[in-house]
């Protein structure tokens, strides 16, 4: 009696008993499933498989991944699990990125310092824009310059302001000085606790200043009392 062709296994069928066994004995708790997700693939793709075991593993793993990624299955430790590895991801990827991005500031900026200080602002910005930059040097140098400019200028005002407090204090000192030479640094560390605003036009108005004056001495002579 004659075989009917159409009984006969095909070419396809002999693969996927053979790819089926060998996905079994990697992921044998879903293997049909991820035996079915790798048969999209041409058949002498799943010959290389076949003939290489390195290469059918890192496509099962492949397989495994979205096929939990199209059905994720929730528990505390899952998620907890999940956002602990995507926290270390993003964390590992944002390191990686500021060392890059120092490198080539480093090459525009040549000042270790400054560098760092830039790097830190440029990281400031989204990881898009960021990425955009590392693509376009003219960009990059763009936002460096940019950087640059608001650091020096905010370093600038902090130096300024630190240097305004002590040219205040100086004066204060010799305001106090003058009536109350025992009591002129105690004095001054009380008025400079008065908001900066304050304090400048308080150099503008001298009865004001001494009434100010005097209200310390009062305290601190309560406090002696």
């Amino acid at each position: 009696m004659s075989t009917n062709k159409s009984e006969l296994p095909t070419t396809r069928d002999v693969l996927s008993e053979h790819l089926y066994a060998a996905v079994k004995t990697l992921h044998p708790v879903s293997a049909g499933e991820v035996t079915g997700m790798l048969l999209e693939a041409s058949d002498q793709e799943i010959l290389n498989m076949l003939q290489d075991r390195h290469v059918l593993k890192e496509r099962v793993d492949i397989a495994d991944r979205v096929r939990n990624t199209k059905n994720p299955v929730y528990s505390e430790d899952t998620c907890t699990s999940s956002m602990e590895l995507r926290s270390s991801s993003i964390s590992g990827e944002r390191e990686q990125l500021g060392e890059i991005v120092f490198q080539k500031v480093l090459a525009i900026e040549s000042n270790s310092d400054l560098c760092a200080q830039i790097t830190g602002m440029l990281l400031e910005l989204d990881s898009t824009v960021v990425s955009q930059l590392l693509t376009s040097e003219d960009d990059l140098r763009s936002a460096v310059d940019k950087a640059r400019g608001e650091y020096l200028e905010q370093l600038n005002q902090s130096v300024q302001v630190e240097h305004t407090v002590e040219e205040i204090g100086e004066k204060l000192y010799a305001t106090a000085c003058r009536k109350y030479p025992d009591y002129a640094d105690r004095i001054t560390g009380m008025l400079l606790e008065i908001p900066m605003d304050n304090l400048i036009h308080l150099l503008d108005d001298s009865d004001e200043l001494n009434r100010k004056i005097e209200m310390a001495v009062e305290v601190l002579c309560d406090k002696q009392s």
